[in-house]
């Protein structure tokens, strides 16, 4: 678990912590683990993933269907998708 996560979770945690105390006991940016534990921002994942094209789950699909195709000696085409109906 990265530290920003375990920074969170002891906030979630426990009673009246200062958030500058924790961002200190966990050396993070005081301001970023605000924000996060606010529910401002997010991670860097999630907020990436909402520019792209593809989600990271429609992206995993498609990797393993070209990892399919090739095992099968096929171009990772519409051509060879269309030979498999």
């Amino acid at each position: 678990m990265a530290p920003i996560d375990e920074a969170i979770a002891f906030l979630k945690s426990s009673d009246q912590t200062p958030i500058a105390e924790v961002a200190r006991r966990f050396n993070v940016n005081r301001s970023t683990l605000s924000k996060r534990f606010q529910g401002k921002t997010g991670p860097l994942a999630e907020r990436a993933e909402s520019h792209q094209l593809l989600s990271n789950k429609q992206e995993l699909v498609l990797v393993e269907h070209i990892g399919r195709l090739s095992e099968w000696c096929l171009p990772p085409t519409l051509a060879a998708q269309y030979h498999q109906l």
